[in-house]
């Protein structure tokens, strides 16, 4: 997708699963295994950077 963008161009991210409550819908089976909330958010960012990695 992105590669077929016209050059310049500007894109953005916003990443909801980096901010409280961490209820993000996984679509791969991924799943918090913690209740405490800085895992949470370790866990979270963690996932965002395997999604955006992909993407």
């Amino acid at each position: 997708m992105l590669r077929s963008q016209p050059e310049p161009f500007l894109t953005g991210f916003f990443t909801q699963s980096t901010h409280m409550p961490y209820d993000f819908v996984s679509t791969d089976g991924w799943q918090s295994t913690s209740n405490d909330p800085e895992k949470l958010y370790t866990e979270s960012v963690h996932y965002s950077d395997i999604h955006l990695g992909r993407f």
